[in-house]
């Protein structure tokens, strides 16, 4: 960047011999010439652009917002642990339920689950809401 800065301090030095001859033979020979002027606004916008752009290629993570995608990932899994969570207590409460139901010898429904239903999923549906 300091080259680049220093180069762009240099550059209308080393162009005013070309633009002092831009004028003559034209409708504005005797007018002031604000081409060099111009000319530099140009070049410093392309150049400091350029540079720009590089420095984003070079560090592509010191210009992302990192922070919000970190906090967002975190907050997913706090979820999705916590629905893990609940999940584990449903299904443990179950089985300790069909235990204890085993344990009373009571009849058997269709296809070998108690009462003909599927207790975990009734009552896993029954506290999610669904």
């Amino acid at each position: 960047v300091r080259f680049l800065w220093i180069w762009l301090v240099l550059l209308p030095f080393a162009l005013v011999n070309k633009f002092e001859e831009f004028g003559v033979g034209t409708w504005w020979e005797d007018k002031p010439q604000p081409v060099l002027v111009f000319a530099m606004l140009f070049i410093g916008f392309i150049f400091s652009s350029i540079e720009d752009i590089a420095v984003q290629i070079e560090e592509p993570f010191g210009v992302l917002p990192l922070k919000l995608h970190q906090r967002w990932l975190v907050k997913d899994a706090e979820q999705m642990k916590a629905m893990n969570d609940f999940v584990d207590g449903v299904v443990r409460e179950e089985r300790e339920i069909e235990v204890r139901e085993e344990q009373q010898v009571e009849p058997q429904g269709e296809e070998g689950t108690v009462n003909g239903g599927n207790r975990t999923t009734k009552s896993l549906r029954k506290r999610l809401g669904i």
